[in-house]
């Protein structure tokens, strides 16, 4: 465990070097599989710091039955916390959340890693940007899509096609998924155009 919340409020941790942390913003199933991704990858000194404003409780049952708690401590909010702990950030959490997530970081010289999309809408997504680079400090969206085979025999399919004057969806995930071991669930804030574009 980092230590108490005094620790990474305050910076006083004694033995911790400074920037050795990540911090991860969120607390549903992706992020605990990005969590768990990043303890198998990120060298063994690294701590990982959680902000999960609605599900801190159900995080740090996660980080308890994971026996994690040597890396992973859990906090409700940025409140108070002393940024200049964490070296890089990954932003996880429902995409309401997603700006001032990304904000906080920029604000506080930390490199971010965000979830599709950065942000609900193009203007905070744009002045997020701008942020980025008036600080020159990086804001990464995460591209999974361009691990997706079907969407470039997609594109394809467009280009040869000529002119297009309307296009038909027929959404077909099914109702619940178990994914990674848990139920998927999904955002209903965002529709499913905006998450596919």
């Amino acid at each position: 465990m980092i230590g108490n919340n005094a620790d990474v409020h305050s910076g006083a941790s004694p033995g911790r070097a400074v920037g050795r942390n990540i911090a991860f913003f969120g607390g549903g199933r992706w992020a605990r599989v990005l969590i768990a991704a990043a303890l198998q990858t990120m060298p063994e000194s690294t701590r990982i710091v959680v902000f999960s404003p609605g599900n801190a409780s159900g995080m740090r049952e996660w980080v308890h039955i994971n026996k994690a708690g040597e890396k992973i401590t859990v906090f409700e909010s940025t409140e108070g916390c002393l940024p200049r702990t964490f070296s890089a950030a990954i932003v996880a959490n429902a995409v309401k959340d997603h700006r001032d997530a990304v904000q906080w970081c920029l604000e506080n010289d930390i490199p971010v890693l965000v979830e599709k999309p950065i942000s609900p809408d193009l203007i905070s997504a744009l002045q997020l940007w701008e942020l980025s680079v008036q600080k020159r400090i990086l804001l990464a969206p995460a591209h999974i899509f361009l691990f997706t085979e079907y969407l470039k025999n997609f594109a394809h399919k467009i280009k040869t096609t000529g002119i297009i004057d309307h296009i038909m969806i027929h959404w077909m995930d099914p109702v619940a998924e178990d994914r990674y071991g848990e139920k998927k669930s999904y955002d209903p804030s965002v529709t499913v155009f905006a998450d596919w574009i």
